[in-house]
């Protein structure tokens, strides 16, 4: 009888190792439902273990985690505002072969460490999964690719210097996380000041009551009349309203109706017909 518990909890312990690495710690499943853990390093990370290599470790491998933020595929370390660029994690090894890589991120800002810009739609095997008010981008299944991806929009102007942190795990997939390794980095980005902005969207927005428990109200000044994609997202990147709309020039209001939504952060979204995208964080009660 005693053989067998000792059996039990053997293998119960391993089936937790290997579900602690099948998918990110911010969405994650554990023992007591969703983890919602920052590993990322950031000033919210977990204090007991504030990146992946505290569990993931002892093992043989030596990794390394490059962080680039990419205009058009060329790295940039300042951002212009409302501009969406596209983010990649690459996990590399000097040793070892590991078969299976994961990441979770969260880019703050460096003034309040506030959560800033909007993570795009995330590609197969990875998420956007909210702890709180913040977003993190992370895989939801092990990857046989060191390298992830996924689109950002970065905020708005004033915002400020800002940082992007990042963990990744490389493993053998044995279910045991004393046999990976893992890294963690950290990358700076600038406000790029007077960032040229196309002559057909002078536009200045601003929303409120946030948050709030029934309507928003976008108030949009434009400097001509033109159309625009109004498009409001949860955290997960999934699109929830969609309407094109009609600019004047001018000042013009909308009002949003957001009572349907479960309370928690939303990503309104406007696009004009050159491209140019403004974001706002929005929270409903």
């Amino acid at each position: 009888m005693q053989l067998s518990k000792i059996y039990t909890f053997t293998l119960l312990l391993s089936v937790y190792l290997f579900i602690a690495f099948s998918d990110g710690p911010a969405g994650g499943i554990g023992n007591n439902g969703v983890r919602m853990q920052d590993r990322t390093g950031s000033p919210f990370a977990v204090s007991s273990g504030p990146t992946c290599a505290t569990c993931h470790k002892n093992g043989v491998f030596t990794p390394s985690l490059e962080v680039s933020l990419l205009d058009g595929g060329n790295p940039v370390t300042s951002y212009e505002p409302n501009k969406t660029y596209q983010l990649r994690y690459t996990l590399s090894t000097t040793t070892g072969s590991p078969s299976a890589f994961g990441v979770q991120s969260v880019i703050l800002a460096d003034a309040d460490n506030s959560n800033v810009g909007a993570f795009g739609a995330p590609p197969t095997g990875t998420r956007v999964a909210p702890i709180s008010t913040r977003s993190y981008f992370e895989h939801s299944t092990p990857s046989t690719s060191p390298t992830f991806e996924v689109d950002w929009t970065a905020p708005e102007a004033g915002t400020g210097a800002l940082t992007i942190y990042a963990a990744g795990v490389v493993s053998n997939l044995d279910n045991d996380n004393d046999n990976d390794n893992a890294a963690a980095e950290t990358l700076s980005i600038n406000e790029l000041i007077n960032a040229v902005k196309p002559a057909s969207w002078s536009v200045e927005t601003l929303v409120f009551p946030n948050p709030t428990d029934e309507v928003l109200n976008l108030v949009v000044n434009s400097s001509q009349e033109q159309f625009a994609t109004l498009t409001i997202t949860d955290v997960s990147g999934n699109v929830l309203e969609k309407e094109k709309i009609r600019l004047v020039a001018g000042e013009i209001t909308y009002r949003i109706s957001v009572q349907k939504y479960p309370a928690g952060m939303y990503w309104l979204m406007l696009k004009n017909d050159k491209g140019a995208i403004l974001t706002k964080k929005i929270i409903k009660n």
